[in-house]
């Protein structure tokens, strides 16, 4: 075996978590990238970094077989059970080390190494109260801090100034714990120590959305100032999950920057996977410290969470006045569905809901309180077809041409793929209400009666959407081959997840006017009776009967 091997082996014995480093050949990097490689001999071998790191001698071994000359990286943070500082002489971290000693009082000898540039690798025990987390001169120049998902290259690595990685401590001084005031510096803790927030209190979607943008403008920039892709979304999904953000928002952004990755020049692709691994790491650790502002809400959530109103309190609160975007039928930041038989017209009856929507025209006799903005993606019919049922109802309803009615065709079998896409496009044109005609188009072909399946890969999707975004969705559905007396298709779980459940009656004959629009379930009001329309065939729409 190498002596880069039997070193890595060696680690992972210790409990230390390893994984394979780039190494300097001929005055440059390894990679591919070569004399322009930004980080020479430094910069993880493997796809995901870090991650990748373990102490299965099985899979070890076969990286520095493959790769028998691979610097060795040791990740730190808690599943290691160490941390380091990473202290660089030519930028006056020397000076700094002694200059904190002599302020707060000397350091215990824990193990010490020599870089191959000639600094300074100092490692402590992770501390089990505390989160360590990366830091560049945060606790002063020239002195780095590496903690929870960073990692140091460790002896005997190659430096590309053709100096080596080596341990100071030949008798192997033991993994010391840090002293307070030095972990004090490392985690940025303040002299008041705040009280932690329980990891199951998060943000509500429409906060969590705004930081959620907040740190993916942040993920854009590194990204445009020529920082790693992998980097870039360690940091975005660290930052919402210390954030609190839920993972299902955070997870919407991933279609989204895989686009960046897609589109950024570069001589590594980012397969998906990557990305979800990183997500799915972010959030297995522990919360760090949120920003401020976040705090502040979750500080009020919390208090409200610990201190529920009495029933004296409960009973004296004034009931919510819901928002509607139609009185009493279509309310406002909620998920609706529309159940109607083939043929019965429940486009037609959308596409002139959502012009009265949008012009501000009541809609069957009820009140719309103001214009709103709404989004049709169009997944059934053709084309034509919607531009003449729009035409009539602009004729009969006299309505003018710049309203904000937007259709978007779409094929609906990519809809849980397109989430993220369609959540941005709801987020940058501030939709009301969102229209997907039809939920079956959606599927793809999987058992549609399966309540767990059309939960967990159609519904629970469309929520965290309609959630994160503030809007209302409306799906359009049809009902199983047994007729509309069986419901929705998977039924059980459409109804039992939506917020009001609507049906159009129709007796399937061609030459009936007549329909019946119920309301089956409304959450947000008692259900509204029975409604007879009739289909007014010269004017192509329908009216009250």
């Amino acid at each position: 075996m190498s002596e880069l091997l039997d070193a890595a082996l060696a680690y992972a014995a210790k409990g230390w978590r390893v994984f394979p480093v780039w190494w300097p050949r001929h005055g440059a990097c390894a990679c591919p990238k070569g004399q322009t490689c930004g980080s020479p001999g430094k910069h993880p071998l493997t796809a995901n970094g870090c991650l990748d790191a373990t102490t299965d001698i099985t899979t070890i071994e076969g990286w520095w077989l493959e790769n028998p000359r691979a610097n060795v990286g040791i990740a730190m943070g808690a599943e290691s059970g160490i941390w380091g500082l990473d202290i660089d002489t030519a930028k006056g971290g020397e000076i700094t080390f002694e200059e904190l000693q002599r302020n707060y009082g000397a350091l215990p000898i824990s193990m010490r190494a020599k870089s191959g540039s000639g600094g300074l690798h100092v490692f402590f025990r992770y501390p089990d109260a505390r989160r360590i987390s990366n830091s560049t001169s945060k606790i002063g120049p020239g002195i780095d801090c590496r903690g929870a998902g960073g990692y140091l290259v460790a002896p005997p690595s190659q430096h590309i100034s053709g100096g080596k990685y080596t341990w100071l401590d030949v008798d192997e001084e033991p993994l010391e714990d840090a002293p307070d005031w030095l972990l004090d510096l490392a985690s940025a803790a303040t002299k008041e120590a705040k009280a932690a927030i329980p990891s199951d209190i998060t943000l509500d979607p429409l906060p969590a959305v705004n930081v959620a943008e907040k740190a993916y403008g942040k993920a854009l920039r590194e990204v445009a100032e020529g920082q790693s892709r992998h980097v870039a979304f360690v940091r975005f999904t660290q930052q919402c999950h210390d954030n609190a953000v839920p993972e299902a928002v955070a997870s919407l952004y991933l279609p989204l920057f895989k686009r960046v990755c897609d589109s950024s020049p570069s001589d590594r692709i980012v397969p998906e996977r990557e990305l979800w691994t990183v997500l799915n790491w972010a959030y297995a650790g522990d919360r760090r410290d949120p920003w401020d502002s976040v705090r502040e809400m979750l500080e009020e959530k919390r208090a409200a969470i610990a201190a529920p109103p009495t029933f004296a309190e409960w009973l004296a609160e004034p009931l919510p006045d819901h928002d509607w975007l139609i009185d009493g039928l279509i309310p406002a930041s909620s998920l609706i569905i529309l159940l109607a038989e083939s043929r019965a017209g429940k486009s037609t009856l959308t596409t002139q809901m959502l012009m009265c929507m949008a012009s501000g025209q009541p809609f069957l006799g009820m009140r719309v309180r103001q214009p709103r903005r709404v989004l049709y993606i169009a997944a059934e019919g053709n084309r034509k077809g919607r531009r003449d049922r729009a035409l009539a109802a602009k004729r009969a309803l006299d309505i003018h041409d710049n309203i904000p009615f937007h259709v978007e065709p779409a094929d609906f079998t990519e809809f849980t793929f397109r989430a993220g896409k369609v959540r941005e496009l709801v987020l940058s044109n501030k939709f009301d209400l969102v229209v997907g005609d039809t939920l079956g188009l959606m599927w793809g072909g999987d058992d549609e009666n399966d309540n767990a399946s059309w939960g967990n890969l159609v519904m629970a999707p469309i929520r965290e959407m309609q959630r994160s975004t503030g809007a209302s969705f409306l799906l359009i559905t049809h009902p199983p081959k047994t007729g509309i007396d069986g419901g929705a298709r998977g039924a059980g779980r459409i109804f039992a997840d939506s917020d009001t459940f609507i049906t159009l009656e129709w007796s399937k004959q061609l030459s009936d006017p007549y329909r019946r629009l119920i309301v089956e379930k409304q959450k947000m009001a008692e259900e509204a009776p029975a409604m007879r329309l009739i289909f007014d065939k010269e004017n192509a729409i329908f009216r009250r009967a």
